[in-house]
């Protein structure tokens, strides 16, 4: 495999690894949580104080987490790496490619520590979470919910044009037409 580009319809395959593996685990959770999260409302356990809690938690975590660290952060450095894949294919990071692009190897210094930087904290903050009890893991759990959800929906419109074999529009794009 070396070096050389991946053309044609591999390309499409190992995009899809990528960035459908992505996909698949920030889905995962989604599955796991919103069941969760949707358990206060579903059981009438908020107060008026605790909705605007739920609401207000809600909204903050779709702009701080979705936007600010999926939309602008985490899903442009994952389709990023992506194209990086694509252009420079080593079997290691075709086999481990939603791994690869989330940056857990094979990259720099400070993308390796973000990356695993961020998986320690969500464990712990898993760790930590799953002890509440309702309403406030439910609150909790819509925020995050809400967060992943976004990022889920920005990954799948910023990868797009990388699975359909068009070129990054953004700036410092290493993607190539396939």
């Amino acid at each position: 495999m070396g070096t050389q580009k991946i053309e044609g319809a591999k390309r499409k395959l190992v995009a899809l690894w990528a960035l459908g593996g992505v996909t698949l685990l920030l889905v995962q959770a989604l599955v796991r949580l919103t069941p969760i999260a949707w358990e206060p409302v579903a059981s009438s356990a908020l107060t008026p104080l605790l909705w605007v809690v739920y609401v207000a938690w809600t909204l903050m975590n779709a702009y701080f987490e979705g936007y600010r660290g999926f939309h602008l952060a985490f899903v442009p450095r994952v389709v990023g790496r992506t194209e990086r894949l694509l252009d420079e294919p080593t079997l290691l990071r075709v086999l481990l490619a939603p791994l690869y692009v989330i940056g857990y190897f094979d990259a720099t210094k400070s993308e390796k520590v973000r990356a695993w930087g961020v998986t320690i904290l969500v464990w712990i903050a898993i760790f930590i979470v799953r002890k509440f009890p309702q309403p406030a893991r439910g609150i909790v759990d819509a925020g995050v919910v809400c967060g992943l959800f976004f990022g889920t929906l920005s990954l799948l419109v910023q990868g797009a044009p990388v699975l359909f074999g068009r070129v990054s529009a953004k700036p410092g794009a290493t993607g190539a037409v396939g």
